[in-house]
């Protein structure tokens, strides 16, 4: 069976379109693979394996500051020979890569341009220069690039000094940031934008890193920091090329249970909430941990079958995670790929991973690589 034909494009005054796919090209199978986990070099060939060609692989890329706060300490703020032989490589084995770009440190706000820390013009011509270099697609195709990860998170949009911030708060800085990185970025040919991915829940208010008595409280849910978003920079998703999201089940529950399937569909309430319900869908997270094998794999395969796949908004779908390798990641279930750090041990595909390659090769996509 092929899938649907899909037209990645924008809705956004003056936007870049993406070329329209060739009928029964599309591939929405996916895979996340992190770099710091095992060499990437060595993951990519497992998830051709499982996605075929034209599967994206989600690539978490990084610039480095040397000086909290100092939006020039990046050196020539280019991304690292391992950044681009990775991309190299997943283009000459047909895959199709989606960057995520975030930094070090964490402390983004303290890199704005003024004291209300809501104007990041400086920052965002750093990651300009970076995105810049990036090489692209050979075959003239787009890469689709995502700023930042997971903003009302307490470790990823990270709070220097003490005091407290809220959901309001942190959604106009991370507006901000997000608003002026993409227009410094929207005339960059061959690459396609998007916000964010937010979590499901976030706390509403959280303690900054200067306040280690400080408690959170209160809750959010995903689609409400972006609706704080969109009222801080009105045009951030109209002016986006694609959506993307991180519908994990709700407490880990199968997909077979309310709380599962309501986790997988959480998307659509966050797609609906930006107010440009056209854009396209890559799901960059998503998937089941633990150690019930058996419950993993069904779930999965579950939630492509009757939500994931049948869904034309959705343009991929990118599970976490590739492997642990061993390690924090490993230890609560996250493997899709075992890969043991002990001399001679071979790497092993998971359950998960056979029963998602074996739907993928009983629909015909992906041009082999089936067994």
């Amino acid at each position: 069976m092929l899938l649907p034909l899909l037209v990645l494009c924008s809705a956004g005054v003056g936007a870049r379109r993406a070329p329209v796919y060739a009928e029964g090209s599309l591939n929405k199978f996916g895979m996340g693979v992190y770099g710091h986990t095992a060499p990437l070099a060595e993951q990519l060939p497992w998830a051709l394996n499982l996605t075929g060609r034209g599967g994206r692989v989600l690539l978490f890329l990084t610039l480095s500051f040397s000086e909290n706060g100092n939006a020039t300490s990046c050196g020539t703020c280019a991304p690292s020979e391992s950044d681009t032989a990775a991309l190299r490589q997943a283009y000459a084995l047909g895959l199709r890569p989606v960057v995520r770009l975030g930094q070090r440190p964490r402390t983004i706000r303290d890199f704005s341009d003024d004291a209300s820390h809501l104007v990041y013009t400086s920052l965002a011509r750093a990651y300009r220069r970076f995105v810049a270099a990036l090489p692209l697609p050979p075959d003239g195709g787009p890469l689709e690039v995502i700023m930042l990860n997971e903003p009302q998170a307490r470790d990823e949009w990270v709070c220097s000094g003490g005091g407290y911030v809220t959901l309001n708060t942190t959604a106009a800085e991370v507006a901000g940031c997000v608003r002026d990185t993409l227009v410094a970025l929207r005339d960059l040919p061959g690459v396609l934008l998007s916000p964010p991915p937010v979590t499901r829940v976030a706390p509403m208010r959280y303690p900054c890193e200067d306040n280690p008595s400080g408690k959170v409280s209160g809750y959010q849910m995903g689609h409400d920091f972006i609706r704080a978003m969109a009222r801080a920079a009105p045009r951030l998703y109209a002016d986006a090329d694609f959506f993307n999201a991180h519908p994990y089940p709700v407490h880990g529950a199968p997909f077979s249970a309310p709380e599962g399937r309501a986790g997988a569909t959480s998307y659509r309430a966050q797609l609906s909430a930006t107010g440009n319900p056209s854009l396209p869908v890559l799901i960059t997270e998503c998937g089941w941990s633990g150690e019930n094998e058996t419950e993993k794999a069904a779930s999965f395969v579950a939630a492509m079958q009757s939500e994931w796949l049948p869904d034309a908004r959705v343009a991929a779908v990118m599970p976490f995670l590739l492997t642990g390798a061993g390690g924090q990641w490993t230890r609560v279930g996250w493997d899709w790929v075992m890969m043991p750090t002990a001399a001679g041990v071979p790497p092993s595909a998971t359950l998960q991973y056979n029963a998602t390659r074996a739907l993928r090769c009983r629909l015909e996509v992906g041009g082999g690589h089936c067994p």
